[in-house]
């Protein structure tokens, strides 16, 4: 299952390669707000997991950190938001539920927690991408959930602690991807109606 961790992390910063290669070519526009929560809730769901007892699936979590990281200061130049109003309450409900967890000191609240505050975050890219749907490259974010998968399979048992991240990554990704392709789903469902 080492195996599958490592690929399922490899997998994911190669998601994030192609997310700044789209950056770079002006292809991706990530918005600062969601890729800034991220960053600070990558770390944290990295500290939950390892005192959960994650082993294998602790590749995936760590490499997709560095690669949010990598994402979120490409995008103080080449993305977009960040300072309208439903940014900054995304922002301030991440600010109160990092304080939450550090005031319960509790690894599966604080991984919850995680997990709900970085729902919170997807939104705006959700909403963005669905506003936008050029402003988001797909093959990044089939490959970020593709390394959900794998993570999910490196688990190797059903534990809810250890499944609950790449559960959330592989949903949250794929949402960005319907958001994306929205409008086609609509038309496919429209031709299957008559």
């Amino acid at each position: 299952m080492l195996t599958l961790g490592l690929v399922s992390g490899l997998l994911n910063l190669t998601g994030t390669l192609t997310y700044v290669f789209e950056i770079l070519n002006k292809r991706s526009r990530p918005e600062r707000a969601t890729w800034f929560i991220w960053s600070l809730l990558g770390i944290i769901a990295f500290m939950s997991q390892k005192s959960l007892g994650a082993h294998n699936s602790l590749w995936f979590t760590g490499l997709q950190t560095v690669g949010v990281l990598l994402v979120f200061l490409l995008s103080i130049k080449y993305g977009v938001g960040g300072l309208s109003r439903s940014d900054l309450l995304l922002i301030a409900l991440a600010a109160l539920g990092i304080g939450l967890w550090l005031i319960t000191d509790n690894a599966l609240l604080s991984l919850i927690m995680v997990v709900a505050i970085r729902s919170i975050g997807v939104v705006a890219t959700i909403i963005k991408t669905y506003r936008s749907p050029v402003s988001e490259a797909a093959l990044p974010w089939l490959i970020y959930a593709s390394s959900a998968i794998v993570a999910l399979i490196s688990v190797g048992e059903l534990n809810f602690s250890l499944l609950l991240y790449p559960s959330y990554v592989l949903i949250a990704d794929s949402s960005v991807l319907i958001a994306k392709y929205h409008k086609s789903l609509m038309a496919e469902l429209e031709q299957t109606k008559i």
